[in-house]
């Protein structure tokens, strides 16, 4: 045991010496990835938090235990974990005490089927409530203690089980891949679309240019949130691949931004349109729009997977090689938004020099910035036991 901790000592320091690689300051409005492709660092905390960290061991017992493909979201003072054919799960924030499952897998009243072996959930942070989606038109939603509120319908122009979406402030934000209309908000309060944010007109694949049977990976990709990827042959030898819930709108300080995959533009919604508020410059690793469903040269080209907002810095994650299954490459990049700083690094891990551990990839963000990832219990403590419950980490 001495030897293995003498060598992870010395594998964490040389990663403490790889934190303090070379910075190139960039210039306003431009997150530049393609120059950082060739100077790989390590990511560390100090590039990502501005205040603290905290871990949170999740208690494990029987009735609380988290499944495969967890993936973690933070409200008030519960920290809400989901997972493959379990129901969401409620633990004390500052504990990790378990405190309850959030409704039941079933049919009855405050209960909700799985989507593709998982719960769909999202937080709306300000108004206090846990969504749940059900079938068809259906959203469950529960209060901050997990007990259950009501069933809301969601109108039929808003095809539900095609959206992605947040919610916010009583309202819910649904992002559409395939429209124009780029995003239509539903008030809770008034049953009604309020509003319609208005993008750009792009040719898309439409159901004729489908050919076979698709065919449906589970959790297949980097997204932890997404329950599966459909990907369907085009006839043109093209792949199209459809991530379900991605996560490519999001809130932060009252604003309401969106990046999509094959787009470098990160959209700040503004009257009801969207103008752009910073581009990914990805220089030779740009995937024309055009070729987005190409196969060929996909190894030499980039897809963002997701971006997070915390009050420092962007997170994201994005791939190379993103249509050969098994051969894809990943990588996980900081844009610090004050002084415009860029680290890009080819391995998950986020170093926490103070613990001399490393944090996984980070998973998903609140409205102020806080970030949430988790960690194997068993990286976090080496006594631990590979059964127990991950601890869940938030970066302030």
């Amino acid at each position: 045991m001495k030897i293995f901790n003498i060598l992870l000592l010395m594998g964490l320091t040389s990663l403490a010496a790889a934190c303090s690689g070379n910075k190139t300051i960039e210039k306003d409005g431009v997150i530049n990835v393609a120059t950082h492709m060739q100077h790989l660092n390590q990511l560390c905390l100090e590039d990502i938090q501005s205040k603290e960290v905290s871990y949170v061991p999740l208690e494990t017992t029987d009735s609380s235990l988290i499944g495969d493909r967890p993936y973690v979201r933070l409200l008030k003072d519960k920290i809400l974990v989901s997972s493959q054919g379990q129901p969401l799960k409620m633990f004390d924030a500052q504990t990790g005490k378990f405190i309850s499952t959030v409704g039941l897998v079933g049919q009855g009243k405050g209960e909700y089927n799985l989507i593709s072996d998982m719960p769909v959930f999202w937080v709306d942070e300000k108004a206090e409530r846990i969504m749940i989606k059900f079938s068809g038109q259906e959203i469950l939603c529960f209060d901050s203690n997990g007990d259950f509120i009501e069933n809301l319908t969601i109108p039929d122009e808003i095809i539900l089980q095609l959206a992605s979406q947040i919610s916010s402030g009583g309202k819910l934000y649904f992002y559409f891949p395939t429209e124009t209309s780029k995003i239509s908000v539903y008030d809770l309060k008034t049953g009604q679309i309020s509003e319609t944010i208005s993008g750009y007109s792009e040719e898309k694949a439409i159901q004729n240019d489908y050919q076979g049977i698709p065919i449906i990976y589970n959790g297949y990709g980097n997204v932890p949130t997404c329950p599966s990827c459909i990907i369907r042959q085009l006839k043109n030898d093209g792949l199209f691949f459809h991530y379900k819930e991605d996560p490519v709108i999001w809130k932060f300080e009252g604003n309401t931004y969106l990046k999509e995959r094959f787009n470098d533009t990160i959209y700040v919604a503004s009257e009801n349109k969207l103008e752009s508020r910073l581009i990914f410059d990805l220089g030779s690793w740009h995937c024309p729009y055009e070729k987005r469903f190409d196969v060929d040269g996909c190894e030499n080209r980039i897809s963002i997977d997701y971006v997070l907002e915390g009050k420092k810095c962007l997170y994201f994650v994005f791939q190379t090689n993103y249509y050969n299954i098994g051969k894809t490459k990943n990588f996980y990049g900081v844009f610090d938004k004050q002084t415009h700083e860029v680290k890009i690094s080819d391995t998950e891990s986020i170093l926490d020099n103070n613990k001399n551990i490393c944090i996984n990839k980070l998973q998903t963000a609140t409205e102020d910035g806080t970030f949430l990832g988790l960690i194997p219990a068993t990286e976090y403590n080496e006594s631990a036991s590979e059964e127990d419950n991950p601890v869940v980490v938030i970066l302030m």
